[in-house]
């Protein structure tokens, strides 16, 4: 069941391999690099909301054979999804503000109760993958103001040129500023 993308997955605010997930009603992206086949779990902790999950892998040309199983385990212990992505083509989806591309495998809303789920993910060799939780939108000042880093950090995951069109701008209009404040405090006037 393949169900389309209702925002950007730059809505979400990003994280890089994370062991565990809080928050899962708020809107939030977790990226992974696996650089041998292994077996991957990844704890998702549950006050009893709904978890609305996306499974993905950046679109690289040496990624399209790379096809993970993953399986969602309750607190019980029991598989409540498993899901082989060899078995579906992916949706091909640009991410427009990060300028990224995207193999969507995945993406179901479970009703859960409180406790630790386990996403377990199985990988055929290496790769990359994404996971994605939440629908809430909730962002600090401190997202904003790292959002170039965190664009930059994304890209290069998904083997990009870190800086897209509108860096350059922003590099632009503030270098100068930034420049004559470093080079101010530097002389020390």
């Amino acid at each position: 069941m393949l169900v389309f993308f209702q925002q950007d997955i730059f809505a979400h605010v990003p994280y890089f391999e994370s062991q565990v997930i809080l928050n899962i009603s708020v809107s939030q992206v977790h990226y992974y690099a696996v650089q041998e086949p292994c077996l991957r779990e990844i704890k998702i902790i549950s006050n009893g909301e709904a978890l609305y999950l996306t499974f993905a892998v950046p679109r690289i040309e040496r990624l399209k054979d790379y096809r993970p199983i993953f399986e969602l385990i309750d607190p019980n212990g029991k598989v409540i999804e498993r899901f082989n992505t060899a078995s579906v083509e992916p949706l091909s989806y640009h991410e427009k503000f990060g300028d990224t591309f995207e193999w969507i495998y995945y993406e179901k809303e479970f009703s859960t109760q409180p406790g630790t789920y386990v996403l377990r993910v199985i990988s055929n060799g290496p790769g990359k993958f994404w996971i994605a939780v939440g629908r809430a939108e909730k962002f600090g000042l401190i997202n904003v103001f790292t959002l170039p880093v965190t664009v930059a950090l994304v890209r290069i995951f998904h083997e990009e040129f870190p800086i897209v069109w509108w860096g350059w701008i922003l590099l632009a209009v503030l270098g100068p500023g930034v420049w004559g404040v470093v080079s101010h405090v530097r002389v020390g006037g």
